[in-house]
């Protein structure tokens, strides 16, 4: 009986060692939240309505005399992709922010995540007025942050989706 419980103790001992979590990459594949083609080939052709969006910002902050936000594809790909189920759902929302937040933390050891988003602006400017006239928004636009990308997509309609990451490094 004695042997018994020693070999299935050092059975346990072995198999708690010879196992190894899963990563959190490898969590968010088991979820259904693989990476998509779009964050893949996120060096696709960017918008011009995202560049003026990213240059608006980017001089609004150099104002403040905040530096300049640094261009990451990998939020362009996730800022898309979030774009894409906006237009799905025909819904403004932050759905899965924090599947993106993990990913970037990830992939660049970021120390802080967040987005804004909008819908139905045009124009550069618009957008960049109506975030400003948000504190959250604003404090986003205005926060500590180094790095960023603007998404631009447009529904069925003709309607525009935006979504900015921004994370800092």
């Amino acid at each position: 009986m004695k042997k018994g419980i020693h070999l299935l103790a050092i059975l346990t001992f072995l198999l708690s060692f010879s196992c190894s979590p899963p990563s959190l990459e490898e969590e968010l594949d088991f979820f259904g939240l693989e990476q998509t083609a779009n964050e893949q080939n996120s060096a696709q052709e960017i918008g011009p309505l995202a560049t003026e969006v990213f240059s608006l910002i980017n001089s609004y902050r150099s104002d403040l005399n905040l530096a300049d936000l640094k261009w990451s594809d990998l939020a362009y790909g996730l800022a898309l992709n979030h774009n894409e189920h906006m237009v799905e759902t025909e819904s403004l929302n932050h759905d899965n922010f924090n599947w993106r937040k993990s990913k970037i933390s990830l992939q660049e050891n970021a120390s802080d995540v967040a987005e804004n988003i909008s819908r139905h602006f045009v124009d550069s400017q618009e957008v960049l007025e109506a975030w400003l006239m948000n504190q959250i928004h604003r404090q986003h636009i205005e926060g500590d942050f180094n790095n960023s990308a603007v998404a631009v997509s447009t529904d069925g309609k003709g309607q525009y989706y935006l979504t900015q990451i921004y994370f800092k490094k």
